[in-house]
C-alpha cells in the first residue's frame, strides 16, 4: 500500500515539476510593451516569430505659434535631392487657386489627373466635373534625369477614360500604376455602384476590363467593404484586390481575387462565408492579408471587430494565422518585408512595425503620438527605409523617412508621390504651396503658384 502511495506521489511530483517548468518556460514580453502588444504577445512567439520592441519614441509636433509657420522643419539632405519638376494645376469655380493634377512618377512615366473639358454636368448637378487620368512619357528617357523637367519633357501616351456619363458625377479613381500598368476605377457616380476596375497595359497599348460589379455585387454597409481595395506588386504585374459580395440568395462572402496583368486573367479566386479580407501583400507563393469575422447581419457586427494578419499558402490555400486578433494592419510591403501598423482606438501613438518574412522577426522602429483611433496614411517600405505619415493631434500630420543603416529620422514634409522602381518620390518644393489660398506675402515660388503651377523636388534618399 505504501510503495502504490509512493508511486502516484512520485507521478504527482513529476507533474508539478513539468507544469513549473513550462510556467518559467513562457515568453516574458518587454517591460515597455504597450498593452496590445502584451495580448498577443505569446501567440506571435508561438508562431515562431521573433519580437524586438525598442522603438524611437518621437515627440508629438507642437503647434505653431502663428499662422503660415511650421513648427517642424524639413531635413532633407540636399544630395538626396535629384531634381525638380514643374507641373501645371488645374482650376475650378470652387478652386480659383488650382488643384494639383499630377499624380506621380514611376521611371520615365507621369500620371495626371485633370477634369474632362468637353464634358456636360447633368442639370441636376450643374457643377460636377468629370476627372480623367492621363498617362505621359518623358521624351528622352535614354538620357539621365535632368535637373529641372516640365510638361515640355513628357509627350502624352494615353488619356484613361471608362466612366459613363449617365451618372450623377462621373468618377476615374482609385488609380495605382507602373511603368508597365495603369490600373484604376470608373463609374457614373460618387456612391460607385456601377463600379469598373479597368486596366492598362503600356507595352501592349492595350485596355482592358479586370472586374466589375456584374461580377461581385457589393452590397452596401456603409464601411469599407463597398467597393474593392486592391493593391499592385508592381515588381510582378500582380493586382489583389479584396471586397465583400451577395450572392442572388443574400448571402455574404468575401473575396480575394488574384489577378495577372499581363496574361489578363483571374489567376486565384479565394471565397468565404466567415471571414472580411482587407489589405494584402505577397511573398513569394504566400499572401498575406488582414482578416475580420463577416457578420451576415450588419445589425449583429459589433462596434469593434479586431483584424487578425494571416498567411495564405497559394498552391494549397490554406490559412495560417500570423497575429490573431490584434489589430496589426497590413501597410505595403517590399521584398520580404511587411509593414505592419497597430491601429488600437485606446492607444495614443502609432507603432511602426516590420515584419520580416525570410528571418521570422518583428521590428518595432518609431513610436510617433497621434491622434485616437486615426485614419492613417501608414507606411511606404524602400530599399534602405520607409516613408512614415501619421496624424497628429490638433490636425497636424507628421511625415518621416526612417533610414535603415543608422537609425536615422529625417522629416520629409507631406509626399506628393509614392516611391517609384528606382527609389524616387516627391514633395513640394515649398512648404508655402501646401496652404489653400496661398499666404498672403510673397515668397520663393509664389510667383509660379499664382501662374497655376506646382514646383516638386524629386527626393532619392541614400
Amino acid at each position: 500500500m505504501k510503495s502504490k502511495k509512493l508511486i502516484i506521489f512520485s507521478i504527482l511530483l513529476v507533474f508539478i515539476l513539468l507544469f513549473s517548468s513550462c510556467k518559467n518556460n513562457i515568453p516574458k514580453y518587454p517591460e515597455n510593451a504597450p498593452q496590445y502588444l502584451k495580448d498577443v504577445y505569446n501567440d506571435i512567439i508561438e508562431n515562431g516569430i521573433k519580437v524586438h520592441y525598442n522603438p524611437e519614441a518621437l515627440e508629438e509636433i507642437p503647434e505653431p505659434q502663428k499662422p503660415y509657420t511650421f513648427a517642424m522643419k524639413r531635413n532633407i539632405p540636399d544630395d538626396w535631392i535629384i531634381g525638380e519638376l514643374e507641373w501645371p494645376m488645374h482650376k475650378t469655380p470652387s478652386m480659383p487657386y488650382g488643384v494639383i493634377s499630377f499624380c506621380g512618377m514611376y521611371g520615365d512615366y507621369l500620371l495626371e489627373q485633370v477634369p474632362k473639358e468637353e464634358y456636360t454636368p447633368p442639370v441636376s448637378h450643374p457643377n460636377a466635373e468629370k476627372p480623367i487620368l492621363k498617362l505621359y512619357r518623358r521624351k528622352n528617357p535614354a538620357k539621365p534625369l535632368p535637373k529641372k523637367l516640365s510638361k515640355l519633357d513628357y509627350v502624352l501616351v494615353k488619356v484613361l477614360d471608362e466612366a459613363p456619363e449617365n451618372g450623377t458625377r462621373p468618377q476615374n479613381q482609385d488609380y495605382t500604376f507602373s511603368d508597365r500598368f495603369v490600373v484604376w476605377t470608373a463609374s457614373s457616380n460618387e456612391s460607385c455602384s456601377d463600379w469598373q476596375t479597368w486596366g492598362y497595359d503600356i507595352k501592349k497599348d492595350k485596355l482592358f476590363p479586370i472586374c466589375s460589379y456584374k461580377d461581385f455585387k457589393i452590397p452596401y454597409r456603409g464601411d469599407s467593404s463597398d467597393k474593392p481595395f486592391y493593391v499592385l506588386m508592381k515588381g510582378r504585374g500582380i493586382l489583389i484586390a479584396t471586397l465583400v459580395s451577395q450572392d442572388s440568395n443574400g448571402k455574404l462572402s468575401g473575396k480575394i481575387i488574384i489577378y495577372d496583368l499581363a496574361n489578363e486573367k483571374v489567376t486565384k479566386l479565394i471565397s468565404s462565408e466567415k471571414y472580411i479580407y482587407s489589405s494584402a501583400a505577397m511573398v513569394d507563393n504566400y499572401l498575406y492579408v488582414d482578416r475580420t469575422k463577416l457578420y451576415q447581419d450588419i445589425k449583429d457586427r459589433p462596434s469593434h471587430t479586431p483584424y487578425s494578419i494571416v498567411r495564405i499558402n497559394l498552391a494549397t490555400d490554406k490559412e495560417e494565422v500570423v497575429i490573431p486578433d490584434a489589430d496589426f494592419y497590413i501597410s505595403g510591403a517590399f521584398h520580404e518585408k511587411i509593414g505592419l501598423i497597430p491601429l488600437c482606438p485606446e492607444y495614443h501613438f502609432q507603432d511602426v512595425w516590420i515584419l520580416n518574412t525570410k528571418t521570422n522577426e518583428m521590428t518595432c522602429y518609431m513610436k510617433i503620438p497621434i491622434e485616437e483611433n486615426p485614419l492613417s496614411s501608414g507606411i511606404v517600405l524602400m530599399e534602405n527605409g520607409f516613408l512614415v505619415a501619421a496624424a497628429q493631434p490638433g490636425g497636424r500630420e507628421a511625415h518621416y523617412f526612417y533610414r535603415y543603416s543608422d537609425g536615422k529620422i529625417f522629416c520629409t514634409g507631406p509626399t506628393i508621390s509614392r516611391p517609384d522602381n528606382l527609389g524616387r518620390f516627391t514633395v513640394m518644393k515649398t512648404e508655402y504651396d501646401l496652404f489653400y489660398p496661398p499666404p498672403p506675402f510673397d515668397y520663393p515660388g509664389k510667383k509660379k503658384r499664382m501662374e497655376g503651377y506646382n514646383t516638386f523636388l524629386i527626393i532619392k534618399p541614400k
